[in-house]
């Protein structure tokens, strides 16, 4: 439905949105209809509305344009054309005149019968629909003189006949406030002027009462020309001489009737997943258990849509009997898309009403207001909701003084201000997990119908990302149509620029759209503008270090902002100075900025925001492994919000947290035009990614890079190439890696290129080792020792020297593994952090345990795994652990090896190394045959005979006999 909103600056609305209409001559123009809804306005008083005495040489003409334009804002229906004129239609809208017309005819019948309690209620109720002048976007004299300043007489009759009222009760020192307000905006009024006349009389006030009538007389005289009227010059004379008529009656002692309010609105139907809140509101604010130090005030928060009502109404209801003096709810509308937020006047006169004060002791003044009110809930046991409030203000006057009162607040701001001054508990909701959502959809639709289309019911839940109102939507759209198929819904919400569509039921309260944009509209400027472009950053989460970069501002700035948004609950603060978004609420900042922003400007800032994710992991990167500066592309030019890494723990310790983040920096450059950044992300995490285990990401960022650049720099297409290839080797592709490792180094043989010759070489020589080729793995080592050493870099000839000792091990020429073992340490000894010692314990323990030296061995294993660990290498963790294992058998420490070989098992399936997890199977199930076993052998035998099959390798005939398979 439409609602217009003319009581203040016109506001348009319909369904879901708020229509701009443009200022100047088409807001005069419908203001002008509207004041006249479904009569026809002639041309001619149009004419005189826009443009007083200075009409254009055609009006009607121009006119005829403003029609048109406004009927494609408002729809053709809205605006009739009339015989000499045109008629705004008011059906099926809603508009706030009519609604205070309705209200204040009810309110003067009321005051007519005596009904006093109606006509304060209904005053208040109407006058609260005032946000300013009426029509307060009209300037024109004529629109002023003939249907705005007639529509503000309307509404100041309204506040006299309440002042009227209260005056007739004795409460004329608390009407003074409004009354003073009042004359001060309307100075030759004199309705109002007999009002403050009289108040200030019964007050003790006469001389001040005189004055006013005095001054009113002079401005008449000098501004109009013309004396007071006959009333006020008759009330001028009464006060001259004191008239007893006009003494005030004696006040009502107002004393409170007994009421006990039952206000809490009906419980919502559905609500999952939700124990450990109600849990915790129980702890808090029952009487029954204590409620802990605290006070009994608590704070619901969250973003639009995540069930904050419902949770707090809920618990409400179950809890209701433990508060037998009455439970009050208001709803404050602090986000309501249709409406102000209720100020805390109208808020405590309300209350005392409910809780049977009567109206005419019911003071104007906030201070006196919030006295009486905590004075009548003094000592009783009573429940307060206070459902979307909009800061601190607005519910401070509201908090009782007493602890018998509990308080609970629902808002989506944070409402720091109650915590820290008031030590209000707060409670900030999550998104419902996956399988509470499906609970909720299966209560909405039916347990059958979500069995039946299983996979279309968990994409809903899925699309939804776990918030409460999303759910409600889908689940009613599907049981508005249930012969429907849910794969229907699940399609529409697939397209992510039509989702927020799809969530959308075209009325307010059942909106996705109009929730978050009420949201966005109460933040300031400064936060808002970084809402929306936070909206168009593709990567899962930020610090405020990148998003400086991506508004181009401070990172104070940035890290300000980002507070504001966590305070309103548009991001929330998953991890230490780390926020994100949900992912809905993302879909409608990516709407709002392009509307706020240009594409130019989206594009320089993610830009300025890839730029900054590259420049920070080239830094991380070089600290992590700085002897291998030469594997990857220089730094680029330093980035301002930059952060501070100043070693190798704090560079790995960035690496982590950014991770998913550089990750989908990489993805997305790839894949949206940006192949330099993408390529440079591909090699400066290769060697992170590798130690960390991220195999399969790996893979896809390497490959994605790959394709980024395949047709726009032949250099970096080849060792993003070499990059995957490598990832390929971790999971055990060896075909497909040794075509790339290939490709790579005939490219490096025809460019000269020594270092990316030697990497392609010695990732051959491991894939001839994978698959039993020892010629060609020899081959392959010999040529990588040849490349290193004109390449004039030690640690890649260390490397080298350590393939080939592994390569002699292998061939039982363990005097000539020891040799290389050596030359490889005297290579890389003048190179700090090498991180070759590992790999040469490693190394030098397999060939001790070849020699019988098993425990020599098994010492350095363990002390390679120490390093291995301490650098966080998962990859030679895995390795290491697997061979300690095999050591620990022979060594007869069998508990120690079957846990070896479990934990290398574990790593190696949760990173994906099938080579290492075949070989840990294969460790344990001779483990279990020499512990007589026989079951838990064969299962592991036949995993690790599986694995071998898959990769292209050959197991051992010892393993395959455990199996029971046939030998060689």
């Amino acid at each position: 439905m439409a609602e217009f909103a003319v009581l203040g600056v016109l506001r348009v609305w319909e369904g879901r949105h708020e229509v701009p209409v443009p200022a100047g001559k088409l807001r005069t123009l419908l203001c002008g209809l509207i004041s006249r809804a479904d009569e026809t306005v002639p041309t001619a008083t149009l004419a005189r509305w826009l443009w007083d005495d200075g009409e254009p040489a055609n009006p009607k003409a121009a006119i005829q344009t403003y029609v048109r334009r406004l009927r494609d804002i408002l729809g053709d229906e809205r605006i009739r054309t009339d015989i000499g004129g045109y008629q705004f239609v008011a059906d099926a809208i809603e508009l706030d005149l009519a609604e205070f017309d309705d209200l204040f005819t009810k309110a003067r019948e009321a005051d007519r019968r005596g009904a006093g309690h109606d006509v304060v209620a209904m005053l208040d109720q109407a006058l609260s629909l005032r946000r300013g002048r009426a029509f307060g976007d009209v300037d024109g004299e004529a629109a002023l003189r003939e249907f705005v300043w007639p529509c503000e007489e309307r509404v100041l009759a309204a506040y006299r006949l309440l002042i009227s009222w209260r005056l007739r009760h004795g409460e004329h020192a608390d009407v003074l406030p409004e009354l003073s307000r009042l004359t001060g905006q309307y100075p030759l009024h004199e309705g109002l002027a007999e009002l403050i006349m009289l108040a200030l009389y019964r007050t003790g006030r006469q001389a001040d009462a005189l004055a006013r009538y005095e001054t009113l007389r002079l401005r008449l005289a000098e501004e109009l020309g013309a004396d007071p009227g006959v009333a006020l010059q008759d009330l001028h004379r009464r006060i001259l001489n004191l008239d007893p008529t006009l003494n005030a009656p004696e006040k009502d002692p107002g004393s409170a009737h007994s009421i006990v309010p039952r206000q809490l609105p009906a419980r919502r139907l559905v609500l999952t997943g939700r124990e450990q809140d109600l849990a915790v509101l129980t702890k808090v604010l029952s009487p029954a258990t204590g409620r802990g130090d605290g006070p009994p005030i608590t704070i619901v928060t969250g973003v639009g849509g995540i069930g904050k009502t419902a949770l707090s109404l809920l618990w409400a209801h179950e809890h209701a009997d433990e508060f037998p003096d009455g439970q009050l709810y208001l709803n404050l509308r602090g986000f309501d898309p249709a409406g102000e937020p209720l100020e805390p006047q109208a808020c405590l006169r309300r209350v005392l009403r409910d809780l049977g004060v009567a109206a005419s002791a019911i003071p104007s003044d906030l201070d006196a207001l919030a006295a009486l009110y905590r004075s009548q809930l003094a000592d009783k046991r009573v429940l307060m909701l206070l459902d979307d409030v909009r800061d601190s203000a607005q519910v401070i006057p509201l908090l009782p003084g007493t602890d018998s009162v509990a308080v609970l607040i629902t808002s989506r701001n944070r409402l720091g201000g109650l915590t820290a001054g008031y030590g209000a508990n707060t409670l900030i909701l999550d998104v419902l997990p996956p399988a509470a959502a499906r609970t909720m959809l299966t209560r909405h639709i039916g347990d059958d119908r979500v069995r039946r289309e299983s996979e279309a019911a968990d994409e809903l839940v899925s699309r939804c990302a776990g918030l409460p109102l999303a759910l409600s939507v889908m689940a009613a759209r599907a049981a508005a149509h249930p012969e429907f198929p849910l794969e229907t819904l699940a399609h529409d919400l697939r397209d992510e620029a039509g989702r927020l569509d799809a969530l959308d039921l075209g009325e307010l309260p059942a909106s996705l759209r109009a929730v978050f944009a009420t949201s966005y509209r109460a933040l300031d400027r400064g936060p808002a503008r970084t809402f929306a472009l936070l909206g168009v950053a593709p990567v899962p989460d930020f610090t405020a270090d990148a998003v400086a970069t991506l508004i181009n501002r401070s990172v104070v700035s940035a890290a300000s902002d980002l507070r504001a948004l966590e305070a309103a609950n548009v991001v929330r603060q998953h991890a230490p100075r780390r926020y994100r978004m949900h992912d809905l609420v993302r879909l409608y900042a990516t709407e709002l900025a392009s509307g706020l922003t240009s594409h130019l400007q989206r594009q320089e800032g993610l830009l300025r925001l890839m730029d900054h994710y590259r420049y920070a992991a080239a830094i991380a990167a070089d600290l992590l492994d700085p002897v291998e500066p030469y594997r990857r592309p220089p730094v680029p030019e330093p980035i301002e919000s930059a952060p501070a890494l100043p070693d190798q723990d704090a560079a790995r310790a960035w690496l982590d947290r950014e991770c998913a983040t550089l990750l989908a920096a990489g993805l997305y450059t790839a894949r949206s035009g940006m192949p330099d950044h993408a390529a440079h992300l591909s090699s400066t995490l290769m060697r992170y990614l590798d130690y960390s285990g991220r195999y399969h990401d790996a893979l896809e960022l390497h490959s994605a890079a790959m394709e980024a650049v395949r047709e726009h720099d032949p250099g970096a297409y080849h060792r993003t190439m070499w990059n995957r290839a490598y990832a390929l080797v971790r999971l055990g592709d060896y075909s497909h890696a040794q075509s790339l490792g290939q490709s790579v180094l005939d490219f490096a043989s025809r460019t000269d290129d020594l270092v990316l010759g030697t990497s392609a070489s010695m990732l051959l020589a491991v894939i001839s080792d994978k698959l039993r080729r020892s010629d060609e793995q020899l081959h392959h080592i010999e040529n990588a020792l040849d490349m290193a050493r004109r390449s004039g870099h030690p640690s890649e000839e260390g490397t080298a020297l350590l393939n080939l000792a592994y390569y002699h091990e292998e061939n039982g020429d363990y005097e000539a593994a020891l040799e290389a073992l050596d030359q490889a340490g005297n290579a890389v000894r003048d190179v700090p952090e090498a991180g070759l010692d590992n790999w040469l314990l490693s190394a030098r323990a397999t060939v001790y345990e070849r020699l019988g030296r098993c425990q020599d061995a098994f010492e350095n294993y363990r002390q390679a795994l120490v390093i291995a660990r301490a650098r966080a290498n998962l990859g030679l963790q895995v390795e290491v652990l697997n061979r300690l294992g095999g050591t620990a058998r022979i060594l007869g420490y069998q508990e120690e090896a079957i846990s070896n070989y479990l934990e290398a098992i574990t790593l190696a399936r949760n990173t994906g190394f099938r080579h290492e997890e075949a070989r840990g199977r294969g460790g344990l199930a001779q483990v279990y045959r020499d512990l007589q076993r026989p079951a838990d052998a064969a299962h592991h035998a036949e995993k690790a005979i599986a694995l071998h099959a898959e990769l292209g390798s050959l197991p051992s005939s010892e393993l395959r006999g455990i199996a029971g398979a046939p030998g060689e």
